[in-house]
């Protein structure tokens, strides 16, 4: 157990990124701490923010948590485009955060080669 910097909860040590130039390997700040910061860096707005907005994906309806809630933005503009699950923002960064992307997965689901 570790008491994270930022947040002074006690977590577990695979709870901390992987540093190599520290003490014990492991980061003083945990994981999530540092996707907050990074959320407030680059969004202006953090997780319980997220939160506020919805509380389901806005793709897939699901429920949403602090663990599992994503802000996605628009790679070139970087402008907030909503509030996703991991799973779903995974998908669309996947198919190259495209339309077309979305159509070729569309199109093969519609007509898969093999059958």
């Amino acid at each position: 157990m570790r008491k994270c910097y930022r947040c002074g909860k006690s977590k577990k040590l695979i709870e901390y990124p992987k540093q190599s130039n520290a003490k014990q390997g492991r980061s003083t700040v945990c994981k999530a701490c540092k996707v907050e910061k990074m959320q407030i860096r680059l969004f202006g707005m953090t997780t319980k923010d997220a939160l506020k907005i919805t509380k389901v994906c806005h793709i897939c309806n699901i429920k949403l948590s602090n663990t599992i809630v994503c802000i996605d933005h628009d790679h070139k503009t970087g402008q907030v485009r909503g509030i996703l699950c991991t799973g779903c923002n995974t998908a669309i960064g996947k198919l190259g955060d495209s339309i077309s992307g979305l159509k070729r997965a569309v199109n093969y689901l519609k007509k898969p080669p093999l059958i």
